[in-house]
């Protein structure tokens, strides 16, 4: 599934971090960024049109799994009660 995201960026120096996000930030400092989510972990779409996901058996919102790795690129980050899991996203 595709779909548009939001990267923010900070401003300052130690700011320099991307944030991603589904709804358009307040500032003017973002851009749109198209990633990719794997079809097998989408489940569907809700009434306000948030992607609903299934990752490890746990519905989540694309809002609450979404951030960035350590190399600031779009990542689903989620616990799975043990450890951490990743899927990357990547940039289109």
């Amino acid at each position: 599934m595709q779909r548009k995201v939001f990267c923010s960026h900070g401003v300052l120096g130690h700011e320099k971090r991307n944030f991603y996000s589904v709804h358009a930030p307040a500032s003017d400092i973002y851009d749109t960024v198209d990633i990719t989510i794997p079809d097998s972990i989408v489940i569907g779409v809700n009434d306000t049109d948030d992607v609903i996901l299934d990752l490890g058996g746990v519905r989540y919102l694309l809002s609450e799994a979404l951030t960035n790795d350590a190399y600031d690129n779009p990542v689903l980050r989620w616990h799975n009660g043990r450890s951490y899991q990743t899927i990357n996203l990547g940039e289109d």
